[in-house]
């Protein structure tokens, strides 16, 4: 299973390697490998970066991230059905929330940009590796929440 999400990210190009940000500011838009439907192929697209909206959250310049069994798994539909719900509740939102297109990725290494105002440990310019949850979008992309 690994092999086969690794051939579809190879046969798309590889990483997000050079790709350079005009500022060392938050640019609106990212470049992120994201799959369509279970069971599909990767695509490149550029999407939103992600805003902090909690005091505790942090934004970070991805530099290097996995790929790990748990991607290939999620690739394929596993927990669709919980990490739809954790979304739904994320979002407070009453109705099912689509999950496509889904940002892969769980782990990485990179730069802090930018902080919440409740993070004290932590300060732009830091750099750190992370685990993220389920039901935020992955960190397969130039920025990570």
């Amino acid at each position: 299973m690994m092999k086969r999400l690794l051939s579809r990210w190879v046969a798309g190009g590889g990483g997000i390697g050079g790709c350079r940000l005009a500022s060392s500011s938050s640019p609106d838009s990212m470049l992120a490998w994201q799959i369509d439907a279970y069971n599909s192929g990767l695509s490149m697209n550029k999407v939103r970066v992600p805003r902090i909206d909690s005091p505790t959250d942090m934004l970070v310049e991805v530099k290097a991230a996995s790929v790990n069994p748990i991607d290939v798994r999620m690739s394929e539909g596993y927990g669709n059905t919980i990490v739809g719900v954790m979304r739904q509740i994320g979002q407070r939102s009453l109705n099912p929330v689509s999950p496509f297109p889904l940002t892969l990725g769980r782990d990485c290494s990179g730069v802090v940009r930018e902080v919440g105002r409740g993070v004290q440990r932590f300060r732009p310019g830091d750099e750190v590796y992370c685990a993220i949850g389920a039901q935020r979008p992955g960190t397969h992309a130039q920025f990570a929440l």
